[in-house]
């Protein structure tokens, strides 16, 4: 079987000629009903009446519920563009702070709060936190981390990156920031990456502490790599969702609980996927590659680790990532979670699950860390390399994945 015929066997398939009916008849009736209300009152008054509906809907937190019914029907531009404003501004409602585990840092979205991932130090109230754009709402959270960070601890160097264009958000946070910076960028593998070039300056007593961060923002990324929200598209059933975090973690040469004691460096793997919507498939070649090259390095098997945890491959990726270790390698686990899987609760409706180079850290630190069995655990950072201009010339999509080992000793000072 080829590695598109497995992606094919695992990927949720739709009834596409159902949804184009449910489509064409729901939006029919609305479109009837838009004709009765002009000849009613007037076009300005139908338009009135259809956003207030939307925004109705989209408080009472059902909106969603309707579009995965009706389909593309309920979606038209007026009431599409209403929920997207109202997604920003009302569906967001709480905010709080809880004191960090250890030297690190995390700012969650509201969605974000809403999932499994309850131990962010904040969350934010709105997808604008305050700023006029979104971009400038990632920026404040990139800012946010650093100078949280950087108040009791003592920062050589600033490593990382995100998704933005050129890390366009970061540089712009970071230019009133006196630290030397490193930008990287490895899609959403950039925090292991970034965590790995840390560690190596530490190791060689370049610098005594790093500050890695990462950062990301559901509705910058979908605009700059899939559609801006207020088109109202709809998402494939497998596809996963950019979540809205910011996480620095400061690495440092003194003695700690959690040791960063070996990685790997991943290489970029196509296996010819060219759907732009299933990151998970194109991504789970790469983390199979990588897991397997580090058990060989460091002569180790499942057996010496309490699991890996993968970034952002979603419920189809974890699949598939599964199925590759097994008929590849021979490397059959049920050790495996993906970050991605876990954030959101499943009647978030969140298709596959999240995604973002925040994904790995913002469960780990936030989740996993507090576990005071693990020893010896394996993060696996996994990312899509998609450039959209390459993806609408009909390429494929190459992916990389990065891994660190991180060993935990409970009893350290």
């Amino acid at each position: 079987m080829s590695y598109q015929e497995l992606v094919d066997s695992v990927t949720p398939k739709e009834n596409k000629w159902k949804n184009m009916m449910i489509a064409f008849f729901s939006g029919g009736v609305m479109g009837l009903l838009s004709e009765l209300l002009v000849n009613v009152f007037d076009v300005n008054v139908m338009l009135i009446i259809w956003i207030v509906i939307a925004s109705i809907l989209t408080g009472m937190g059902v909106f969603d519920d309707f579009v995965d019914k009706f389909k593309m029907g309920v979606i038209i531009p007026i009431t599409g563009f209403s929920h997207s404003i109202t997604s920003s501004s009302i569906d967001y409602k709480s905010e709080g702070f809880i004191t960090g585990i250890g030297s690190n840092y995390s700012i969650g979205g509201v969605d974000e709060e809403k999932g499994n991932i309850k131990d962010a130090d904040k969350y934010l109230s709105d997808l604008y936190y305050g700023e006029k754009t979104h971009e400038k709402a990632e920026i404040k959270m990139v800012e946010e981390v650093i100078t949280t960070m950087k108040k009791d601890n003592k920062i050589d160097l600033i490593v990382g990156g995100n998704l933005s264009n050129q890390l366009g958000t970061m540089n712009i946070a970071l230019r009133d920031i006196n630290t030397s910076f490193l930008g990287l960028y490895s899609a959403c593998a950039t925090f292991a990456e970034s965590v790995i070039n840390a560690s190596s300056l530490l190791q060689n007593k370049a610098i005594s502490n790093a500050l890695v961060i990462t950062n990301s923002h559901a509705l910058t990324s979908e605009r700059q790599f899939r559609f801006p929200v207020e088109y109202g598209s709809l998402k494939n059933c497998y596809t996963t969702n950019t979540i809205t975090a910011a996480v620095g973690v400061v690495l440092t040469n003194e003695k700690t609980p959690y040791k960063i004691s070996s990685a790997t460096i991943g290489g970029v793997v196509d296996y010819g996927i060219k759907d732009v919507a299933n990151m998970g498939a194109i991504m789970a070649p790469a983390a199979a590659l990588v897991i397997k090259e580090h058990l060989y390095n460091t002569n180790t098997t499942m057996d010496n680790y309490d699991y890996i945890l993968t970034g952002d491959l979603g419920n189809v990726g974890l699949t598939l990532l599964q199925s590759v270790l097994k008929d590849d390698y021979g490397i059959v686990t049920d050790k495996i979670m993906d970050a991605g899987s876990i954030i959101y609760k499943k009647s978030q409706n969140k298709c596959a699950g999240g995604s973002g180079p925040t994904c790995l850290p913002f469960a780990f630190f936030n989740r996993f860390i507090q576990d005071k069995k693990i020893k010896k655990v394996l993060l696996v950072g996994t990312g899509a390399l998609h450039n959209p201009t390459l993806v609408n010339q009909k390429n494929s999509i190459p992916s990389i994945a990065h891994l660190i080992e991180i060993e935990v000793n409970h009893d350290a000072n």
